[in-house]
């Protein structure tokens, strides 16, 4: 779906004509986006002149331009759809009120030469910044929100992101289903995660229907 998403943008830039495929320009946008390396270096790995690859510039435009079109809550009439294919994810009519998943995920990045350096450092041993993700139940993204270093609790992320300091989803009746690294919240953000049993391992049922 992120793949189709640039594709999107890349046409919304350039037109279906434009004398480049969409596969080629997202590929490279990719490429250059993962290894951060220079043009001449990029539009060597492809095959391509330097100049060509100044087009990763303005497909990456188009896609910020474009983002709360490709990224955005559900609307009320959305949620009971979403739910529903909770529902057949977990094979259990407990999720019927769940409207998305959140979690988090590290982004590798070059640390700052600074005395700030530390603070990319993540539970894992390397450098990156946070991104906060809530998808529904087709893997389709709801909301980022990207930014926090790397040693910043799941927890913490989620309290200081927009979701939680404005209250904006989900609404009153619904709740987002989260990972042992979330607490179980009732105001604000309805937000439930899973617990563990001895010999059961982790349950939801019981959360939903308690």
């Amino acid at each position: 779906m992120f793949f189709n998403a640039l594709q999107y943008a890349a046409e919304e830039q350039y037109g279906p004509d434009h004398g480049w495929g969409q596969d080629i320009e997202v590929l490279v946008l990719l490429y250059s986006l993962a290894h951060g390396l220079s043009l001449s270096v990029v539009g060597s790995a492809f095959g391509i002149p330097k100049s060509t690859v100044h087009i990763i510039k303005h497909v990456t435009g188009k896609i910020k331009a474009n983002l709360k079109t490709l990224i955005s809550l559900p609307t009320a009439d959305e949620l009971p759809e979403i739910a529903d294919g909770f529902c057949q994810l977990a094979k259990s009519p407990a999720f019927h009120h769940a409207a998305g998943a959140i979690d988090g995920c590290h982004i590798r990045i070059k640390p700052p030469g600074n005395e700030y350096h530390k603070e990319y450092i993540n539970y894992k041993l390397f450098p990156s910044i946070q991104m906060q993700a809530i998808c529904d139940s087709t893997e389709r993204f709801l909301e980022v929100f990207i930014g926090y270093p790397g040693s910043v609790h799941d927890a913490r992320v989620l309290r200081n992101s927009p979701i939680f300091c404005q209250a904006l989803f989900p609404p009153a009746g619904w709740f987002l289903l989260g990972d042992g690294g979330y607490p179980c919240l009732e105001k604000t953000v309805g937000l439930l995660t899973p617990y563990k049993v001895p010999g059961l391992g982790l349950l939801w049922k019981e959360h939903l229907e308690g």
